[in-house]
């Protein structure tokens, strides 16, 4: 009886220490998680908006040089930045897909890449931010001025050719290589998401070497 009366009094005494604290220094026990994302939020997309500037200041220049490009030339630069555009949204669709498990367990047997695959993992909403909306979004403007070009190119080059025609067909076929293209290269990045990620940091590693 006098150990039950004993450890209730015990609790007792901890239950009026803990009633006696003040609501303020409770609060400030907790940890300002909440304050430090909303702000790395916030510079993210003041950075986000400075490359996207940078970016599309760059690729509007480029657009006006492709005006004084050759068909050929117009050509493959349109290819080059379809190419880009696919290829950078399978990367932002790799990370976010891709499990940390795996890669940590890589950088534990010291595989090359893998400690560049953890940090694209852990960072996944701003490489994919990157990948799919910043390179993304350029790429397609990129594309959609080649795409206007080649068709004068070609209008000038073949005054008989109906332009209107040509434009809509071109750039529907521009549109299904661009669609079709993310959409192959998506399903191999969710499904094969460690392969792509891992893939991805090795050609990144090639120009910054692993710490």
């Amino acid at each position: 009886m006098d150990s039950s009366d004993s450890g209730s009094s015990a609790a007792l005494e901890q239950k009026t220490e803990d009633a006696s604290v003040p609501k303020s220094q409770k609060k400030e026990k907790q940890p300002h998680s909440k304050k430090q994302k909303g702000g790395l939020k916030r510079r993210w997309a003041l950075k986000a908006f400075i490359i996207t500037f940078i970016l599309s200041a760059f690729f509007s220049i480029l657009s006006e040089m492709t005006e004084s490009l050759g068909i050929v030339f117009t050509s493959i630069l349109l290819l080059v930045f379809v190419a880009m555009g696919i290829i950078f949204d399978g990367v932002g669709v790799s990370v976010t897909s891709c499990e940390l498990a795996p890669l940590v367990s890589m950088a534990s047997r010291k595989v090359k890449g893998s400690k560049t695959a953890i940090k694209l993992v852990k960072n996944a909403e701003v490489v994919s931010n990157i990948c799919n909306d910043v390179i993304g979004d350029c790429c397609s403007i990129m594309s959609g001025a080649c795409t206007a070009t080649l068709v004068l190119k070609i209008v000038e080059s073949l005054p008989s050719a109906p332009e209107k025609i040509l434009a809509v067909g071109v750039s529907a076929l521009v549109s299904a290589m661009t669609v079709g293209g993310k959409a192959c290269l998506k399903t191999v990045a969710i499904n094969k998401s460690k392969e792509f990620v891992m893939l991805t940091s090795r050609i990144l590693s090639v120009f910054q070497k692993e710490k």
